[in-house]
């Protein structure tokens, strides 16, 4: 798995918390996020993560200057 955001990487490797995931779906027994940062969809099952959609850190900042302007 290669992303560019850290926090994806370490949540799905090693379980770590993840600062800027917010919840799309909560089925109670799986949890689907998205990355704030990097704009990634990660599904939790029980205690494990998994990289659904991969992200991109410089094509999410891009994306966000576009709208602003």
């Amino acid at each position: 798995m290669n992303t560019d955001c850290v926090h994806c990487f370490e949540l799905v490797k090693t379980g770590n918390d993840h600062p800027r995931l917010d919840t799309v779906s909560d089925l109670g027994h799986s949890q689907i996020c998205k990355c704030g940062h990097c704009g990634a969809m990660l599904m939790s099952t029980g205690n494990t993560w998994e990289m659904v959609i991969k992200g991109s850190v410089t094509r999410h900042h891009k994306n966000r200057k576009r709208n602003v302007a």
